[in-house]
């Protein structure tokens, strides 16, 4: 995992040259590693990993409006996107819940994805979450046609939506 840490410290400064957004990116992609290895092995996302995590990213969007270069997004962007990053799941959880009468995300998936919308902005958010769909969908469906069956019990979503806000932190596709 430390190697892990840090190729992704790496490739923030490859990407972010020397800069205060690639030690935020860093710290951002090492959040995001944390949330996976705690989501696969217990399939919680912790309150005490994501809350902070969302407010990490506020804050740095507040220093993002003293000085552009001290943040990937400003707090307006940050706001907005925890916002629409927190809707994005729990719109089509409600849904799930009115046809199924079960929950289909669990309620640390929707803080994550705002922690990513925290840290990127509304328009990666919306990238993150579609990546994170498309990943989940044809990995689990893999998975699915390997074990020559229905899946029936949960797949953790958070491993898909960090894979999703990875993407989008590098390669911001504007696909809205």
């Amino acid at each position: 995992m430390e190697a892990l840490a840090a190729a992704m410290a790496a490739l923030a400064y490859l990407h972010f040259g020397w800069t205060l957004r690639a030690l935020e990116a860093s710290a951002y992609l090492w959040v995001l590693l944390v949330l996976v290895l705690i989501d696969w092995d217990t399939r919680l996302l912790p309150n005490r990993i994501t809350l902070p995590g969302i407010g990490a990213g506020l804050a740095l969007g507040a220093l993002g409006l003293l000085h552009r270069d001290w943040s990937i997004v400003p707090l307006p962007h940050a706001a907005l996107g925890a916002l629409i990053g927190y809707a994005l799941i729990w719109i089509p959880d409600r849904l799930y819940r009115l046809v199924r009468h079960r929950r289909g995300f669990g309620g640390g998936d929707r803080k994550m994805l705002a922690l990513i919308g925290a840290w990127l902005g509304p328009l990666a958010v919306c990238d993150a979450f579609a990546l994170a769909v498309c990943a989940g969908a044809i990995l689990g469906g893999l998975w699915a046609a390997i074990r020559r069956r229905q899946i029936q019990s949960a797949i953790p979503f958070g491993p898909f939506l960090a894979i999703g806000g990875a993407v989008a932190l590098f390669f911001h596709l504007s696909w809205f």
